[in-house]
């Protein structure tokens, strides 16, 4: 499957997800300040062969930055926008730089899909939303990208913190989810990269199962 396909039907739902008007409950949306919903990107992979790609997959978006909400004001907000901005100004922050470098030591050298379990930011109240926004928020994004083309249904799931790593392993039994700490708990998992290449030959082991990467360094 040629990455061009993959980034087509992509970009397809990509297109309905910054135009959903959806508001569940914890979560924020507000095209005119700038808060929109966002996080989900096909980035190429390091070689041609899309075999070797795998999901990334965290809870929800972050808080937006001030800057990053003027940029989508700045002209009509659209999935082109997002992925233009994240090329120019996100793909290199500390999230995805620290994960795609681990990704890649863990031999995955194909695309990745960056996604989440919800698309939107939380409204700040809570840490997170509630579970019911989640179920809903998976059932009209997350499955459908998860089960868009053959090639990714046989992709393996990273699943970015412990949340999304107990959320994933039951929405997807028959798929291989493999969860590590946030980079942004520094201590876990800077020893988890610095282990990547023993990892990595584990991995074959746990096809078709979950797996928490920490405890495969006990």
């Amino acid at each position: 499957m040629k990455y061009s396909i993959l980034k087509n039907y992509i970009y397809a739902i990509g297109e309905e997800l910054v135009g959903c008007r959806e508001n569940y409950e914890g979560i924020t949306r507000d095209p005119q300040k700038g808060i929109i919903p966002r996080g989900m990107i096909l980035e190429e992979g390091e070689n041609g062969d899309e075999s070797e790609g795998c999901i990334a997959s965290g809870i929800n978006p972050g808080i937006a930055n001030k800057w990053e909400m003027e940029k989508y004001k700045e002209q009509t907000i659209s999935y082109e926008r997002t992925l233009t901005l994240w090329k120019a100004q996100i793909k290199d922050v500390s999230y995805y730089s620290n994960l795609r470098s681990l990704i890649r030591k863990l031999g995955y050298s194909g695309p990745i899909l960056w996604t989440d379990l919800a698309k939107c930011q939380s409204t700040g109240l809570k840490r997170y939303p509630p579970v019911e926004t989640f179920r809903r928020c998976c059932n009209k994004f997350l499955s459908r990208e998860l089960a868009i083309l053959p090639a990714i249904e046989k992709w393996d799931i990273i699943a970015v913190g412990r949340e999304p790593y107990i959320a994933l392993s039951y929405l997807y039994p028959h798929r291989t989810v493999i969860g590590l700490t946030h980079p942004a708990a520094y201590g876990d998992f800077s020893r988890i990269n610095r282990k990547a290449d023993r990892l990595r030959g584990k991995l074959s082991q746990f096809k078709y199962k979950s797996v928490w990467l920490r405890d495969l360094l006990d």
